[in-house]
């Protein structure tokens, strides 16, 4: 059994406190959250406890958060409740259980929050919140599994397929310009797509992990310039190195808006890229690094499955008796 009643009061320079627990009763969190109240300089918590509940939540300095993860197995925990407390609150992660829908209340403004990590299946929270600061968002599977779904539906890992429509609408809602968009979920390229039409305008970072892409989810992200076309003329150029060498070549008002993907006025060009081992256009994206007009082109090797090898010897005992 910890005893912090002697630290009350004396942690002034506290900024930041991460707190990892199993199976601990709520009454022994009790001097926990007496600590960080009385920690006038707390401004980042992070609290992974499977046993965590709403009530637990409000003891801490919600009011004084600017950073705040929270990560639940079996607890009982209203995050919006818990966000209504968050003035200030600039980053939130939250992750586990799979909530139930959220009771209707009116829409929670969260004017400072600029970063949202959340669990896909948590999205649902979403429809109750406006985050006008919103600018950089990652939403993934929980321990980050890598998930492919086709555009029938069928997934190749498991879980249902995950709809956008929740982040979307917060999107509108909230009148937010995303700037870094991170996504691993179970999701078809469709949704993808419906994704990509809302938000490739302010984009200046793209991470898509585990979801089939092809040249359909390339071509929204290619402005329609026919000046720039006209240079993509090689006979190896496919869809990436023409989105890439495209947006390269953006000058303000090339093109009138193109209702169906990202416009040139939008388009924000591209300077760095990292890249899996094997598309075909990989040499027209190294002559575009050569020319100097990719600052950066990071090709990642494909890993090589190697054959698993029995290294062992085995060595009959022989009976002493011999």
């Amino acid at each position: 059994m910890y005893s912090l009643g002697r630290a009350t009061g004396e942690t002034p320079i506290l900024q930041t406190f991460q707190f990892h627990a199993s199976d601990i009763s709520n009454d022994n969190l009790s001097p926990i959250t007496k600590l960080l109240s009385a920690s006038p300089a707390l401004r980042e918590v992070a609290w992974i406890d499977d046993l965590a509940n709403t009530d637990t939540m409000l003891e801490l300095p919600l009011s004084r958060l600017t950073r705040l993860s929270l990560a639940m197995a079996r607890g009982t925990l209203d995050y919006l409740e818990v966000l209504d407390q968050c003035p200030n609150l600039e980053h939130i992660r939250i992750t586990r259980p799979c909530a139930n829908a959220p009771p209707p209340r009116p829409p929670l403004l969260l004017a400072k929050l600029a970063s949202l990590n959340i669990s896909y299946d948590l999205t649902s929270i979403l429809d109750h919140l406006i985050l006008p600061a919103l600018k950089h968002v990652r939403i993934h599977a929980e321990n980050d599994r890598r998930y492919g779904v086709s555009n029938s539906g069928i997934g190749t890992g498991s879980g249902s397929s995950w709809s956008p429509e929740t982040f979307l609408s917060l999107i509108d809602r909230s009148e937010c310009s995303i700037l870094s968009l991170s996504i691993n979920a179970p999701m078809t390229e469709d949704a993808l797509v419906q994704v990509l039409q809302r938000t490739s305008g302010s984009l200046t970072q793209l991470s898509v992990v585990g979801i089939p892409v092809t040249d359909k989810m390339l071509g929204v992200l290619t402005p329609p310039i026919p000046s720039a076309e006209e240079e993509c003329t090689h006979g190896y150029l496919w869809q990436l190195a023409r989105m890439v060498e495209t947006r390269l070549a953006l000058r303000f008002g090339d093109a009138p808006p193109d209702p169906g993907g990202v416009t040139a006025v939008q388009a924000r060009k591209i300077r760095t890229l990292r890249i899996l081992d094997g598309p075909q256009d990989l040499r027209r994206l190294q002559e575009l690094k050569d020319q100097q007009k990719l600052a950066a082109l990071e090709v990642i090797p494909r890993k090589e499955s190697k054959p698993r090898r029995r290294n062992f010897l085995y060595r009959r005992k022989v009976c002493v008796s011999r």
